[in-house]
């Protein structure tokens, strides 16, 4: 539960939610969060250029390199397989400027968030929703993959997602 009140504190500071009142008031509290000097909503202002100050002593830099893009799910390597999707139109994500993605998943959608550090990506689904869709659909092994991605690659028109503690790789094609 404190990592679901930390973790929203720290989006909605991102955000600029500055009036938020933890549970615990009145309590002194050792660390403190200061607001970027340059509002988020700056149109002169890249995604990969603005920086956050916590505590004085740490910055975290926005580096978002997927935004802006839509992929659809092809397939992937299992071991060794190839296994096609019959139908990739009905597995999407778009990756925003604002470090949130949105994704389709057969019957269901959602939306998160995610950060890029060289190689590694981080994505966290944030709200889905909880359809079942039909015999067959593919929706709750993407939904979980996407939570359990660690590594990617851009390689023309074609993301690679490599997924933690398996051998599976996730293939999409950029959609136009």
């Amino acid at each position: 539960m404190a990592c679901v009140f930390l973790f929203a504190s720290i989006v909605m500071t991102t955000l600029g939610c500055s009036n938020v009142t933890p549970k615990n008031e009145g309590t002194q509290s050792s660390s403190s969060i200061k607001k970027p000097s340059k509002a988020l909503s700056s149109s002169d202002e890249s995604d990969t250029d603005f920086t956050l100050d916590y505590s004085g002593n740490s910055s975290l830099q926005r580096n978002l390199p997927l935004s802006g893009t839509t992929w659809e799910w092809e397939g992937g390597f299992d071991s060794e397989n190839f296994v096609k999707l019959d139908n990739p139109s009905l597995y999407k994500i778009e990756f925003k400027f604002n470090g949130w993605f949105d994704f389709q998943a057969d019957c269901k959608r959602g939306s998160g968030i995610y950060e890029v550090k060289g190689e590694h990506i981080a994505l966290a689904v944030i709200k889905a929703s909880r359809k079942t869709c039909a015999n067959g659909s593919k929706a709750d092994e993407f939904q979980s993959s996407l939570e359990t991605v660690r590594g990617f690659r851009v390689d023309e028109t074609k993301l690679f997602f490599d997924v933690k503690r398996s051998e599976k790789t996730l293939i999409f094609h950029l959609k136009p």
